[in-house]
């Protein structure tokens, strides 16, 4: 890892479901008749989904309205084997590929998750030392597009808004943290993350 530049960011955020873990196409995993844009947004604007993403109700509980809410022809145990399955892997390119990311700017990860997911990753395995703090939204309480899943960061962080890269696959989060005053990039997928990292001269 080379040394950091004075124009790098001091903090890069990244989202971890879609950045750097691979997910499964939603659409097909669930059944859902839309688009994965459309979908993308019923998701993150769900009631059920922000419930249990912020630790409020367990899954048990979300998925029996997430079946009544988007009227699923199946079980609300087979919404469970979905969502469970909906997660995939953590390719290995994504962990090089952070590891060339200069030793001096911080990384960290800003996720709307839950707890069923999250206790099936092995972040030290998966993405080795370079992850330091993580700021999980079953944890936390926050969930991002919402302000507060950002102030919350540069609060436990002590970074000002201008020293963050933020990167996440949901325009709606992009969008939200660069009306903060975060540099925010979109990364439509694990694939694009080193070719975004590269357009922000951050690798080579």
């Amino acid at each position: 890892m080379s040394a950091v530049d004075h124009n790098h960011p001091q903090l890069l955020l990244l989202d971890y479901g879609g950045v750097l873990l691979h997910l499964n196409d939603p659409v097909e995993t669930f059944g859902i008749g839309t688009s994965r844009a459309d979908f993308n947004e019923l998701w993150l604007r769900s009631p059920a989904v922000q419930a249990h993403e912020n630790g409020k109700i367990g899954s048990d509980e979300f998925a029996r309205r997430m079946v009544s809410d988007l009227q699923l022809p199946y079980s609300a145990s087979e919404f469970i084997a979905r969502f469970d399955a909906w997660p995939d892997r953590v390719p290995s390119t994504v962990s090089a590929t952070l590891d060339s990311v200069p030793a001096g700017i911080e990384c960290a990860i800003l996720s709307n998750t839950n707890a069923l997911h999250w206790q099936r990753q092995n972040i030290t395995r998966d993405l080795g030392s370079r992850i330091g703090k993580t700021f999980l939204s079953f944890e936390t309480g926050f969930l991002k597009p919402e302000p507060q899943a950002f102030l919350h960061v540069l609060e436990q962080t002590g970074y000002a808004p201008t020293d963050v890269l933020f990167i996440d696959d949901n325009p709606l989060n992009t969008v939200a943290a660069a009306e903060l005053g975060m540099r925010a990039r979109l990364c439509p997928g694990v694939d694009a993350l080193g070719p975004v990292l590269r357009a922000e001269s951050l690798i080579e």
